[in-house]
């Protein structure tokens, strides 16, 4: 996650993205953000931050929901 936050956020991070260490080749994000999506490279770091964060947010609102579903469960199980 820090490193699609360092992508947005600096420029100086990009640059040296940009510079593929291993030799001048192409990094992941840049050849699908030029190459396949056609967006800027910020995109694909956006897309990417956020495909990150989701899997806590999901796991946090299936507890909740359970939970939920539990109490009204039980809730219907005293009615009858």
């Amino acid at each position: 996650m820090r490193f699609a936050h360092r992508l947005l956020e600096s420029s100086f991070h990009r640059k040296l993205y940009a510079q593929a260490k291993g030799g001048g080749h192409w990094m992941d994000f840049s050849r699908l953000a030029d190459e396949h999506l056609h967006v800027p490279l910020e995109t694909v770091a956006s897309v990417f931050l956020l495909i990150c964060l989701l899997p806590p947010v999901l796991a946090f609102a299936a507890n909740h929901f359970h939970r939920r579903a539990n109490a009204l469960a039980t809730q219907l199980r005293r009615v009858a």
